[in-house]
């Protein structure tokens, strides 16, 4: 019996054991619990939460020093839809079971980006058309904005002024804003000297970026010299 019906079979088993691990995580944490030990017990909790999640997109999973997912074609032929729901389902499942834990904002932020980098990569080979990009930035959650960054760095076409835009001055969360500094970086050389300085501009005046040390970093090595201005309020965070 391969893997993939294993798992299937398993469904419930699977996400009970990796829900219990990631309690045990979290109270290893609060408890200070060896570092090392925490991250090894919550990281196996997430790859069982996330293996019974995607379960019926696998046709491969691989093992060993890294633990490997291998999609299905059908999933790839149905990005559009399939595919960036279910992405967006495991980043918000990602985000709000890890969201209390202070301890493990660091694993939370590595897994969120590891969903944006799979997203990027399906996108290069099978991308979403404008109009899907466009609903999503207009009526979408929050996981699935951050997600459209991610296929905005993939592709420089869909990389749009009006879109960067949105993502800096209105983001819906604070990674959306930095996976908008990220596909602005990432296509840097394509702007033209114009749309370079309107992007300083909106960067600048964008709120939240100096809060959070990824986007401040992100930020002034786009603005060289320039000085990143604060915004009001509390920063969403990633």
């Amino acid at each position: 019996m391969g893997v993939r019906m294993i798992l299937h079979k398993l469904h419930w088993a699977v996400f009970g054991v990796g829900a219990a691990l990631l309690v045990a995580g979290v109270v290893g944490a609060a408890r200070s619990w060896n570092d090392r030990g925490v991250l090894i017990i919550v990281g196996a909790g997430l790859v069982c939460l996330l293996l019974a999640l995607v379960a019926h997109r696998l046709i491969g999973v691989t093992i060993g020093k890294k633990v490997g997912f291998t999609l299905s074609q059908e999933v790839a032929q149905d990005l559009r839809v399939t595919g960036i729901a279910g992405a967006a389902a495991t980043y918000s499942f990602i985000h709000t079971q890890l969201a209390g834990a202070r301890e493990l904002s660091g694993v939370k932020v590595k897994l969120q980006d590891q969903v944006v980098a799979m997203v990027n990569a399906r996108a290069f080979a099978e991308p979403v058309d404008e109009a899907e990009v466009d609903r999503i930035l207009t009526s979408g959650s929050p996981a699935a904005r951050v997600l459209v960054f991610g296929l905005l760095q993939a592709d420089p076409a869909l990389a749009t002024m009006d879109r960067l835009k949105g993502g800096i001055l209105n983001s819906k969360s604070g990674n959306e804003q930095y996976q908008a500094l990220v596909a602005v970086d990432k296509h840097w050389s394509a702007f033209t000297p114009e749309q370079q300085q309107q992007l300083k501009d909106w960067i600048q005046e964008a709120p939240y970026v100096s809060e959070d040390k990824d986007r401040r970093e992100l930020a002034a090595k786009i603005l060289a010299d320039d000085v990143v201005a604060t915004g009001p309020g509390v920063s969403p965070g990633r």
